[in-house]
């Protein structure tokens, strides 16, 4: 079967149609499926699912923008038999989950070459999460995900370690920056939320018994461990030492931009786990680190980072101060000074020229004064429903009309109720609201990748909740602005679509 050359649940003028499919495509019991050179977008569920069988699946050059708005969140998610299948060369971007999502595959796939950015629109998670062994991760470049990068779970058992974890997973040169988390991160047995178990739970501790093996994805093999958190720079060289997985591949990695970013050298630790390389062409301030990777285990979560050090005392102190600040700061997926895209928008007609060359205009000064944006910043919602009333569109067309007349503005959805049902009924409700919200705007034209969403159910009450008109302020979806060139952005909150109870 081979599926080429498609546009799927994308209209023709590139928008999202008003009923969505469930999936793009379905692949439930098939071999050696071509799925090559389509755009699959806007569907409720993945643009690509596999079930029962599907050996062998190529998953080549498609453009998968802007799925799971509804249902299963992520832009390409295999199940069943999938050995031997490939996902290489795609653009996976501003999907409402991972980018890629292994569940309880059986069999081993490769994952290469792939542009996968601006995921985890909807649900936080990992770009890459893989269940299962013997996957190759190799050579993508992911990107602004609000998670982690790549994810191997401690689930579910495998057969070279008795009622182990998914093991020889290998997870190398790729290029990571802006991530919510780290590069890469191998879930532990002990922390099994769901926040821990799809975005990853941090940082590993070092492993002190062989048991370990049993409980942590790849085998709970060792990060790399350097000799110092400073190597100095002499001649334009840095020599690097530390220990790692006896005879395992050491990676270093220049760090930047919250992640793996440039892969700098690749050496051999010794029987005894002993690495050393001398590094070129790096300045004072750079940050540095590693990743092992050994046959028998997989791939290692990163290093502690070192700092390249200077031999100036002056410049060493302000360099320091530097990197502290910066380790204080939030990564975020879209952080200041990136503009949010997925593909580059079609240039608009030429227009012919005028037979009378215009007077130039005089050149307008730039000013860096507040955004004053007559736009309101929240809608509200009836008693215990998620749907947006005729009044809240109304409003949603006013935020609408500002982000197409600002494409540098980016926007987090926030969902809220009132204090009344549980917790958990309350922050589902909350999350389904901004959920329609993002929809809404979806469909008027908005880009998936410029919004993402957060519930926080009765957490943040606007008004304490004594009467009837307080819980309708509390019913509520706020709409924060960010604009990415750094402009302060003043907003007006709104009443006009308040919806009290009976």
């Amino acid at each position: 079967m081979v599926i080429e050359n498609n546009w799927l649940g994308i209209t023709p003028d590139e928008k999202m149609p008003e009923t969505p499919s469930a999936f793009g495509i379905s692949i439930f019991n098939a071999v050696e499926t071509i799925i090559k050179n389509n755009r699959i977008s806007y569907h409720d569920g993945s643009a690509i699912i596999t079930g029962f069988r599907g050996e062998k699946t190529q998953i080549i050059e498609n453009i998968i923008i802007g799925n799971g708005l509804a249902g299963m969140p992520d832009a390409i998610r295999l199940d069943g038999k999938v050995d031997k299948s490939e996902i290489r060369a795609n653009l996976l971007c501003a999907n409402d989950g991972s980018g890629v999502f292994l569940f309880k595959p059986e069999g081993a796939i490769e994952i290469k070459d792939n542009d996968i950015r601006y995921n985890g629109r909807r649900l936080r998670r990992a770009a890459v999460y893989l269940m299962g062994s013997d996957h190759k991760v190799t050579d993508n470049k992911i990107t602004n995900q609000a998670g982690s990068g790549v994810v191997v779970t401690a689930f579910p058992p495998s057969g070279s370690f008795n009622n182990g974890a998914s093991v020889r997973n290998q997870i190398e040169n790729n290029h990571f920056a802006k991530i919510e988390g780290l590069s890469i991160d191998l879930n532990t047995k002990g922390n099994v939320d769901v926040q821990d178990f799809q975005r990853g739970d941090g940082k590993n501790p070092k492993r002190a018994s062989e048991n370990r093996r049993l409980d942590t994805g790849n085998a709970a093999i060792n990060s790399p461990e350097f000799l110092s958190k400073e190597f100095l720079t002499i001649n334009n060289k840095v020599h690097i030492d530390g220990i790692a997985e006896p005879d395992s591949e050491i990676q270093i990695y220049q760090v930047a931009e919250g992640g793996l970013n440039q892969v700098l050298t690749s050496v051999k630790a010794d029987k005894k786990g002993k690495f050393g390389a001398t590094l070129e062409n790096l300045k004072p301030g750079n940050v540095v680190s590693a990743i092992a990777t050994h046959p028998k285990y997989g791939t290692s979560e990163p290093a502690y980072s070192a700092l390249v050090a200077s031999t100036n005392p002056e410049e060493m102190a302000q360099i320091r101060k530097n990197v502290e600040l910066l380790e204080n700061q939030d990564i975020l997926a879209n952080p200041k000074g990136d503009i949010p895209n997925c593909t580059t928008p079609k240039p608009p007609e030429p227009t012919p020229e005028p037979p009378v060359e215009p007077t130039p205009e005089p050149p307008v000064e730039t000013t860096s004064e507040p955004i004053r944006l007559r736009v309101p910043n929240n809608i509200h919602y009836a008693l215990d429903k998620d749907f947006i009333s005729g009044e809240s569109g109304k409003v949603l067309d006013k935020i609408f009309a500002v982000l197409q007349q600002y494409p540098t503005i980016v926007i987090e959805l926030q969902g809220h109720t009132d204090a009344r049902a549980s917790d958990a009924y309350n922050k589902d409700l909350a999350f389904r609201r901004a959920t329609n919200a993002r929809n809404y705007l979806i469909k008027k034209g908005i880009a998936p990748e410029r919004m993402t969403l957060r519930s926080f159910g009765e957490r943040k009450l606007k008004t304490p909740g004594r009467d009837r008109v307080e819980h309708a302020y509390n019913r509520r979806v706020e709409v924060m602005f960010f604009d990415i060139r750094g402009i302060e952005i003043i907003l007006e909150p709104q009443e006009e679509d308040l919806q009290i109870e009976r």
